[in-house]
């Protein structure tokens, strides 16, 4: 907290060095911020510690752990907030077109739900 920027940033250098050599060079990576809507593609691998987390505009209410989609059926959860319309894609042949909302599941987590043509699933959850 009232420590030395620049020894702080060393020690995390030291880290990743460190985690590179055991676990190999592709195995640690920083996360950066991408623009683009669909939640899939709104990220990008970078090197450790080159991002600054000042560049980050929140979009909307984003779940913390974003899920590979899996099909859930209508009476599984109740929803709390949207829709929130996603449609974007369409120049790099990935299109998506989806209704977002934010939905309280059976277990009473928070998830991230989206409507495509007539069926739902859970995209992520909520920390």
């Amino acid at each position: 907290m009232f420590g030395d920027a620049a020894a702080e940033a060393e020690d995390w250098a030291r880290l990743a060095e460190r985690l590179r050599a055991r676990l190999g060079h592709d195995a640690v990576c920083g996360l950066a911020t991408h623009p683009d809507h669909r939640p899939e593609h709104a990220w990008r691998r970078v090197e450790p510690g080159e991002w600054d987390p000042r560049e980050y505009r929140q979009p909307g209410p984003r779940p913390l752990w974003l899920l590979d989609p899996r099909k859930i059926k209508q009476g599984e959860f109740t929803t709390l907030a949207g829709p929130e319309r996603i449609e974007s894609g369409w120049w790099d042949g990935d299109e998506a077109s989806r209704d977002y909302f934010v939905a309280r599941l059976p277990d009473g987590a928070l998830g991230w739900i989206y409507r495509e043509e007539d069926a739902w699933f859970l995209h992520g959850l909520f920390a």
